[in-house]
């Protein structure tokens, strides 16, 4: 066996590994809910702890992970499309894909960026940066429409327009503090109509009031 065959070898048997752990983490819903909050508290302190809201988005997206068309399509989620998230800021919006992004399969695993650094470097660059953005990996936008000069607004329906004309849809994801009706206001109701056709929109709520001391967001 060969040095390239060797490799190759490993890094299937590494990749099985994986994903016998990713399985056994999806499986039940309890075994699932109990690793994310061990992760949650690996990631932001021990005193990290799932809210309800939270808890109640990770059951919505368990099927949309695996895989599970009919599954998901229960949760009205499609697997065809990324998601975006909705919600006020401080609900756990980034914690949620922070906590799930490790139990995607290799072809959907992404990496989180912000876009105000986006931003950044759209200025510097131009569009050309964006459309080499998205060639090199899968990425989960944060921070998007967070500030309302017409520079941002601008550079965010340049976003936008790219992520929606990736052939793999499903690849990349959006976090976003603001509401629908917000959205609509001022990106326009066609903007938001783009996003309801080619990401899974999921709107993030609390439902009771939460201490600071139980909310870790990066």
């Amino acid at each position: 066996m060969n040095k390239n065959s060797s490799f190759v070898f490993i890094k299937s048997k590494v990749m099985m590994q994986n994903l016998k752990k990713i399985n056994h983490i999806l499986l039940k819903k309890n075994t699932y809910l109990f690793y994310l909050q061990k992760k949650g508290q690996h990631i932001y302190g021990s005193d990290f702890k799932l809210t309800k809201h939270i808890i109640e988005a990770l059951i919505k997206v368990r099927p949309y992970i695996t895989n599970n068309a009919g599954e998901a399509r229960k949760e009205k989620l499609n697997i065809e499309k990324g998601v975006f998230i909705l919600g006020n800021s401080m609900v756990g919006k980034t914690s949620l894909m922070y906590l799930i992004k490790g139990l995607f399969l290799f072809p959907q695993q992404y990496q989180i960026r912000s876009c105000y650094e986006i931003e950044s470097m759209v200025l510097k660059y131009g569009e050309i940066y964006l459309s080499n953005l998205l060639k090199k990996q899968n990425w989960c936008f944060d921070d998007f429409g967070s500030r309302f000069n017409s520079k941002h607004i601008e550079i965010m329906k340049i976003l936008l327009y790219h992520l929606c004309n990736q052939t793999n849809a499903r690849s990349h994801h959006v976090i976003c503090k603001l509401t629908k009706q917000e959205i609509i206001l001022l990106y326009g109701n066609e903007f938001y109509q783009s996003i309801l056709n080619n990401f899974n929109v999921i709107t993030i709520e609390k439902h009771e009031k939460n201490s600071k001391k139980n909310m870790y967001l990066p």
